[in-house]
């Protein structure tokens, strides 16, 4: 008998999705290309559990490799990529401490004359410490459209391990020659091996909107959308439903010159069966706002992202979140490349009388520099410090690494 456990609906979902939408581009006379990436090297750190202290800290050194393969299939009207990747450490004085995590992105868009459909699909199974110390290295950031899979809570045990899917449609249909109706959904499921309440509980978070552009000038759109979401924790957590409203304003002179300002509102209903015993109110307003922009230079590429508003979170309760995601990169010559990033999270009680969460700060910042040898071959070297503290804790954490590796791409061309 087969028995579907949730990592194993996981993959099948993935599967079914790839392959219905292959299978709907394949009228296409699809561009394939293949960029496999192998990488070796070391890693250092000297706090890899970001303990307080009260912990022995933990700090570790040895080697860290990965393996991906980018698959892009390039049609008249769509684009479709896939890139599965593995990613090991293995710490020869603290070998409790190894792992091997898996990842797959998947992207599926088509662009017609009067629509435009994205099906993005994210899958991650992935030690406690990748995924509770996140940095601004994710790939192919969106602006405006943060991951609601955040981590950056307390490691309470290195063996713990996050397994993450979401699944982000979104389309575009002209009404008019200056207005197209705004289509989105977005779905989330974390699970962990191990839950703790109140800081790694697994949940589904579902939601979407509706809303319609308009085209202000050519260059320019104003979006006014209805939101919904819905967060389903396990255990003991705080259910809730929350709809809201937003306005945002964006300029797009290209696909990576671009600006937005967004404000708007959400309403957030908590179930009447979780809230605290002793709550006033089963609900909270809380207001939304995002502004960032996205630039790229003939040697420079920059993005910064500022927003604020109520998302999940693994603490059983969707929190009042502040983030900031900026990342600049340099050619400095033909051979060298210079990158920093900042990631800033700040994540508070929605209303502390109804779901009693800890607020936190947290805080990752990376210095990376990549020298390629020759075509195929190039050194990468990256810094990374991290620090998060809690209000419920004495003291703070903190942990500095440095990774170095060899990096080898046999179908790169340029």
């Amino acid at each position: 008998m087969l028995v579907l456990t949730t990592q194993r609906i996981r993959r099948l979902s993935i599967a079914s999705s790839v392959v219905a939408i292959l299978a709907a581009s394949s009228a296409d006379a699809l561009d394939w290309q293949f960029a496999p990436r192998i990488e070796l090297g070391g890693v250092y750190n000297d706090n890899y559990l970001m303990s307080t202290g009260v912990i022995p800290e933990r700090e570790v050194s040895g080697g860290r490799g990965a393996l991906a393969l980018d698959v892009t299939a390039r049609g008249q009207l769509t684009e479709t990529r896939f890139v599965p990747e593995i990613r090991a450490t293995y710490f020869p004085d603290d070998k409790d401490l190894d792992s091997t995590d898996k990842y797959v992105r998947f992207s599926w868009g088509r662009k017609g004359e009067r629509s435009q459909i994205n099906f993005p699909v994210y899958w991650s199974d992935q030690t406690i410490v990748e995924a509770e110390t996140p940095a601004a290295n994710t790939p192919d950031p969106i602006l405006g459209n943060p991951s609601n899979v955040i981590g950056a809570n307390r490691i309470l045990a290195g063996n713990n391990r996050q397994a993450a899917l979401t699944v982000d449609p979104n389309a575009l249909f002209d009404l008019t020659e200056r207005t197209r109706l705004d289509v989105r959904a977005d779905y989330a499921d974390v699970d962990y091996d191990n839950n703790v309440p109140g800081n790694s509980v697994d949940y589904r978070n579902a939601g979407g909107s509706l809303g319609v552009d308009f085209d202000l000038t050519p260059t320019s759109t104003l979006n006014v959308r209805g939101t919904y979401a819905q967060y389903d924790p396990d255990g003991a957590g705080f259910g809730s439903d929350g709809y809201g409203v937003e306005v945002t304003w964006r300029v797009s002179a290209t696909e990576r010159d671009q600006f937005y300002v967004m404000a708007g509102g959400q309403r957030t209903q908590f179930d009447e069966d979780d809230v605290v015993a002793t709550a006033e109110a089963d609900e909270e307003t809380t207001f939304r706002a995002g502004i960032g922009a996205e630039r790229q230079w003939t040697v420079t590429r920059m993005f910064v992202d500022a927003m604020y508003g109520v998302d999940p979170s693994a603490t059983g309760s969707v929190v009042a979140r502040s983030q900031l995601n900026f990342r600049l990169s340099r050619d400095f010559s033909q051979r060298t490349t210079g990158r920093v990033g900042v990631l800033l999270l700040s994540d508070e009680p929605v209303n502390d009388d109804i779901s009693s969460v800890a607020s936190r700060e947290y805080a990752s910042g990376l210095v990376g520099l990549d020298v390629r040898l020759s075509r195929q071959f190039s050194l990468a070297f990256e810094y990374t410090y991290t620090w998060e503290d809690y209000d419920d804790q004495l003291g703070n954490a903190s942990s500095n690494a440095v990774v170095i590796s060899l990096v080898y791409e046999p179908g790169r061309r340029n």
